[in-house]
């Protein structure tokens, strides 16, 4: 019963925010800043206000930071437009003011890209129980390499190093070029 009634929510919420956001994108250019401002991409955001995809909850937390506000206000005005009772959710503690901390401390710096933190921020909640910001911070880190394997399908991000260059010289016909005036490297 709880799924279904997370469904519910999550869906009230996605009707609340695609509303606005069509609102919003009337003006020409608007989904471009949008998309620039939330890291979500653009044809992302068009799809979106279209109704060809879902509103997921790291679109509706990305909105709400953009509107000023955190989920939980998102989702009380999504509520209030749909004329039903706000009620807040089945216990979760959301009291975790070192993640809180944390998080801004990340974001201020720009550590992590955004996207990341609202995904960590989201999984962090519903484990409920708050760390130190020593320990949000090794888990914030062992956490952003599997996010970057799991974006890049567990292939290693190209390098734009040498192997790179060298296939290209190698295309075009022209070499490395190698000899006495290159400098000296260590001997073994």
């Amino acid at each position: 019963m709880a799924a279904v009634e997370r469904r519910e929510r999550a869906r009230i919420v996605g009707e609340y925010v695609r509303a606005r956001l069509r609102l919003e994108c009337e003006q020409r250019g608007r989904a471009a800043k949008i998309a620039e401002k939330t890291g979500f991409a653009a044809a992302h955001i068009s799809l979106i206000r279209k109704g060809g995809r879902t509103v997921g909850t790291d679109f509706a937390r990305a909105m709400a930071e953009l509107w000023g506000m955190n989920y939980e206000t998102l989702e009380r005005l999504a509520f209030e437009t749909h004329g039903i009772p706000y009620s807040s959710r089945i216990p979760v503690i959301r009291d975790l003011p070192n993640l809180r901390a944390t998080i801004e401390w990340c974001r201020e710096g720009r550590v992590y890209p955004s996207r990341f933190l609202r995904h960590y921020e989201t999984a962090a909640e519903l484990g409920g129980a708050d760390r130190s910001r020593r320990a949000w911070l090794l888990d914030l880190e062992s956490s952003y390499s599997a996010w970057e394997a799991g974006r890049n399908g567990g292939r290693k991000s190209r390098s734009r190093g040498p192997t790179r260059i060298r296939s290209r010289e190698e295309r075009s016909g022209v070499h490395e070029k190698t000899g006495p005036f290159r400098s000296k490297t260590k001997s073994a």
